[in-house]
């Protein structure tokens, strides 16, 4: 067997203290290890699910096999006053990404220019009647050929 760590995340009806109890009973039913519980006191859901507004969210992380996750999550369906349920994996404290770096340490936006090998060469202004000239040569040569 080989046990896995899990996050339970439960939203129950506000009234319903029993289906923490009977969710605890499931975990106990197929040997699942329960290593913390966080109760959150009622709180106003950001959507209704099943015409209730207010529920009680729970965090049980637990250790399982992972063979016996999908039977954790059918025997949830069956707890009466558990409105949502999620299993994940707990990813633990060497998976978090690291922390953001601040604004001074942060990179800027974009790279700086690169240096050029070599300086353009200077373009020599012209006169207009000098551009005529040369528009004239380049026509006559192309009409040439």
């Amino acid at each position: 067997m080989l046990a896995m760590k899990y996050g339970l995340f439960l939203i129950f009806k506000p009234d319903m203290a029993e289906a923490s109890r009977e969710v605890r009973d499931v975990l106990t039913r197929v040997q699942a290890n329960v290593e913390k519980v966080e109760d959150n006191p009622p709180a106003h859901l950001a959507y209704a699910i099943k015409k209730i507004q207010t529920g009680v969210y729970q965090w049980i992380t637990f250790t399982a096999d992972s063979k016996v996750i999908p039977e954790i999550q059918k025997s949830l369906g069956f707890v009466s006053g558990l409105l949502r349920s999620m299993i994940t994996h707990d990813v633990g404290a060497n998976t978090i990404a690291p922390p953001r770096p601040s604004r001074e340490q942060a990179m800027p936006i974009a790279p700086p220019p690169m240096p050029r090998a070599h300086a353009p060469a200077p373009v020599a202004k012209l006169s207009q009647e000098e551009i005529d000239k040369r528009i004239e040569e380049i026509l006559k040569d192309e009409v040439v050929k």
